[in-house]
């Protein structure tokens, strides 16, 4: 019966399955995951091997998907990603000599991430998330009454 479960994972590949990451690299989106819709954000892809910092493996081919926004430029280590929804998602996939890598981001709203404390005045619709508005006071840290002069 050993030997039988055996022959089972070395056919469905569960044994062929890297230890350290995938294929020895590890892929990560960086970037705000707190984000304000209508906005639009930097995301940079970071590779590593074995835990170094790495480049991709060469020849390789890559695609950015978002759900939930737009992406307006890209290259195969960076993206500029205009956010529609409240929430939303993006995978990074990349393929090199047959093999497939892959870096996940979900993201939600919270247009007070970054606000200081109070007079702060965001004065155009791309410095901020709600134009014309300003931080009058905080109320407690962390949390801070706005207005809209």
């Amino acid at each position: 019966m050993r030997k039988l479960f055996t022959i089972f994972l070395v056919l469905t590949g569960i044994m062929a399955i890297p230890a350290f990451g995938q294929n020895g690299y590890n892929v990560y989106i960086t970037g705000e995951d707190q984000i304000c819709t209508g906005s639009g954000y930097e995301y940079s892809v970071v590779w590593e091997y074995a835990g170094s910092p790495a480049s991709p493996p060469a020849g390789g081919t890559h695609t950015w998907t978002v759900y939930g926004g737009t992406v307006y430029t890209s290259g195969s280590t960076y993206a500029f990603i205009g956010w529609a929804n409240d929430a939303g998602f993006m995978l990074y996939e990349y393929t090199a000599n047959g093999t497939y890598y892959y870096a996940t981001l979900e993201v939600s709203p919270n247009c007070m991430a970054g606000l200081s404390t109070p007079p702060v005045s965001n004065p155009g619709p791309n410095d901020s998330c709600r134009p014309g508005v300003v931080v009058t006071e905080e109320v407690e840290p962390g949390i801070v009454r706005l207005s809209n002069p």
